[in-house]
């Protein structure tokens, strides 16, 4: 049986870059086709990275489906999950940019991220998401960057008891970063 595992960057991240290249051989080795995602980042807002998401992943699919996202890209692994219905679910540093999430965001990160993105975001529930989900999802966050980012580890841990079936990963002392030696090791016992 073919087993893809599409792996969907943060903002602005690129499959080349240092947090993903471990992941390649580490699938590979686990008989999955490895897809990283091409996400056309700029002048965009998280209703277009889904709808590109989701175009690229119905022309690559296979039998078994799982999608992995990190930041951003957890952000489209989870608006798309109901739409698409893979497998499994990786939501590694779901981003807390949900309607529910707006309310924490400070002016310069508004300001940063854009005034489309942020009314783009006043669309999505990330509570209606979970209540229309069913299938199995796998929730990461790490220590430091909850310290760092206090409404990331807020919204992965709502989001983790809204879904039914979903379970919660703390990950000791790491970043905001997939490549930290011990987000590596909590990925990989995953599969």
């Amino acid at each position: 049986m073919e087993k893809t595992i599409f792996i969907i960057p943060g903002f602005r991240h690129k499959a080349y870059m240092s947090q993903y290249t471990w992941m390649k051989s580490f699938f590979k080795a686990k008989g999955f086709n490895a897809h990283f995602v091409p996400i056309h980042w700029d002048r965009k807002v998280m209703s277009d990275y889904v709808v590109e998401f989701e175009e690229y992943y119905v022309k690559h699919k296979t039998e078994k489906n799982y999608v992995l996202g990190f930041s951003f890209g957890a952000m489209i692994a989870f608006i798309s999950a109901q739409q698409l219905q893979p497998d499994r679910l990786y939501l590694c540093s779901l981003s807390p940019y949900f309607k529910e999430d707006l309310h924490t965001l400070k002016s310069y990160w508004r300001k940063f991220i854009g005034k489309n993105r942020v009314q783009d975001f006043k669309k999505v529930s990330a509570k209606q998401i979970a209540t229309q989900v069913k299938i199995p999802i796998t929730i990461f966050y790490g220590g430091a960057e909850a310290k760092k980012y206090p409404q990331l580890k807020v919204r992965c841990e709502k989001t983790s008891k809204d879904i039914k079936n979903a379970k919660l990963v703390f990950v000791k002392d790491a970043p905001h970063q997939l490549n930290h030696p011990n987000y590596i090791e909590a990925i990989k016992k995953q599969f």
